[in-house]
């Protein structure tokens, strides 16, 4: 689901996240181009929430949801995307699609207050800072 060519994926990863021997590294690289993939092909507020709906997902992605979340949340389309999904859903009456998101958000919100003060967002390391770690 990437949009990096097979022979640059590890070198855009690393670029982006770090370490390559690192779990968390290729936890990042999936919610980031997760999202990516999704935010490219999602067209109505139905798909939108039924991909993101975590009950849905197997295991290992349910334990990437919060992760997929603060990707999501920093991907610049996402206020217009979501925005749009809900406008959708409420002129379809299906209201109940969003549940999961929201949810997801709710614990999200909860987690964070609880173990942290500091933001959690995810966000892929610009060339800038990518050079000051050289």
């Amino acid at each position: 689901m990437a949009h990096v060519q097979p022979e640059n994926f590890e070198p855009e990863v690393r670029h982006l996240f770090g370490d390559l021997r690192l779990k968390h590294t290729w936890e990042k690289a999936y919610s980031h181009f997760f999202v990516g993939w999704l935010i490219a092909c999602i067209f109505d507020g139905d798909t939108y929430f039924k991909v993101l709906d975590p009950s849905k997902w197997s295991d290992w992605k349910y334990e990437l949801r919060f992760l997929t979340l603060e990707a999501l949340a920093a991907h610049p389309e996402f206020k217009s995307l979501t925005s749009n999904s809900y406008s959708y859903l409420v002129s379809t009456n299906q209201e109940e699609l969003a549940r999961g998101l929201l949810e997801l958000a709710r614990e999200a919100i909860e987690r964070q207050q609880q173990y942290s003060t500091d933001s959690t967002v995810v966000m892929p390391r610009t060339e800038s800072q990518s050079d000051q770690g050289a």
